[in-house]
């Protein structure tokens, strides 16, 4: 066994020694961290609040989750599925009057979720308003 280890030991050396002595073929490192794909207008991302989102999320920070999926949804007004993120890290929080606040929003939209605790939440929000044509619609 131990002339199998001199024998990888003195390839290692050599493969070493060979990077220093002649021009190196490689492509030499950026001189700075510009991306390539630079946005526009990076403050109306939902790409960039919706990844933090999900870190917050993941690491059950709701609060935080919540926080940035509302950022998420600001600059992605239309999308249920970040709706329905923030609203259930809404919940998470203990933030019952946002959620029920959402969850009209997201009722109300072109493509309701079919959720029945989104439709809970709606029901106490329309006790709430005293909207009772509306609390009536939904329990039926």
């Amino acid at each position: 066994m131990q002339p199998f280890k001199s024998m990888v030991f003195a390839v290692a050396l050599a493969g070493c020694a060979g990077q220093t002595s002649g021009p190196s073929t490689t492509a030499p490192a950026p001189s700075s961290l510009r991306s390539e794909f630079q946005l526009e207008d990076a403050d109306a991302s939902v790409y960039g609040a919706f990844l933090a989102a999900t870190l917050a999320q993941h690491d059950a920070n709701h609060a935080t989750a919540a926080h940035y999926f509302l950022e998420a949804l600001n600059a992605d007004p239309d999308s249920v599925f970040v709706a329905d993120r923030a609203f259930f890290q809404l919940l998470y929080a203990g933030r019952m009057d946002e959620a029920a606040q959402l969850s009209v929003r997201m009722l109300g939209s072109d493509s309701p979720p079919d959720d029945d605790l989104v439709n809970l939440m709606y029901i106490l929000e329309a006790f709430k308003r005293q909207d009772w044509e509306g609390a009536r619609s939904r329990l039926s």
